[in-house]
């Protein structure tokens, strides 16, 4: 920035640390704009806006972003078939995510989408896939990856109502030094099913926080039913919802 500050890469970068560290949704939207408005040839921008508007919960302007982006590049499938997954599972389309996610698998041998994939396996019933995928990524040595998949196994678990082994992971999982905001969701999901309102509300606050505000994912998921009736709950989700309806940050 300080050599050549119109340089639409360093922009691009910028908008990458922001999306993938920091997970400020509105940097990554504002040095995603600067890098397009420099160079509008280029592709991860869009799906670095992608990203910033699905984990806001704004799902049809994060598809008009990944369409945007493989236009420019229609050779990138793996972030184009990631960011559909993601979306078709917080859109509730739970056969489209996992088809999506299965194209990924083939096509990277990291484990840039499996989490997600274990949790749309649960959503459409198939739970015992969809615990035997978490508990082979928990000792993943990505740390994101491990930690995502040991806090949807709890919540998977809590859900079936094995309470003892899903307190046994979260036990576990507190204690870990890399705890993002999809971790801290499932963590406060699994509380859900486990009845204890207060640490759910505690971990869905700070995964809302730290880059998940996703108002349609907390209206819908079944994890949640359990606190609905919360008062705490109810005006969480009313928060999230103003936010929702004021619709998409605009440059």
């Amino acid at each position: 920035m300080e050599l050549e500050p119109d340089l639409a890469e360093t922009h691009q970068a910028l908008a990458a640390v922001y999306r993938k560290k920091d997970f400020n949704w509105e940097k990554v939207l504002d040095e995603s704009d600067r890098a397009l408005e420099l160079n509008p040839g280029l592709d991860q921008p869009h799906f670095f806006r992608a990203a910033a508007f699905y984990h806001m919960g704004f799902l049809d302007e994060a598809s008009k972003e990944v369409d945007a982006a493989e236009n420019i590049n229609p050779k990138n499938r793996v972030d184009g078939l990631r960011a559909r997954g993601v979306i078709a599972l917080y859109g509730e389309r739970y056969a489209d995510a996992i088809a999506s996610f299965q194209d990924v698998q083939q096509l990277s041998s990291k484990p840039i989408a499996d989490s997600h994939l274990a949790q749309a396996y649960f959503y459409q019933g198939d739970v015992e896939r969809a615990i035997e995928l978490s508990r082979q990524m928990s000792n993943d040595q990505s740390a994101s990856a491990s930690s995502r998949a040991q806090a949807s196994l709890a919540s998977f678990l809590a859900a079936g109502g094995e309470s003892k082994s899903a307190r046994q992971v979260l036990g576990t999982l507190v204690s870990k030094q890399y705890l993002d905001h999809h971790a801290a969701y499932s963590i406060g999901a699994a509380f859900a099913q486990l009845r204890e309102p207060s640490n759910a509300m505690l971990w869905l606050r700070r995964a809302a926080s730290t880059g998940l505000p996703c108002y349609p994912l907390y209206e819908h998921d079944k994890l949640l039913d359990p606190i609905r009736d919360q008062p705490e709950f109810r005006t969480f989700l009313a928060e999230l919802q103003r936010i929702h309806d004021a619709g998409p940050p605009r440059p």
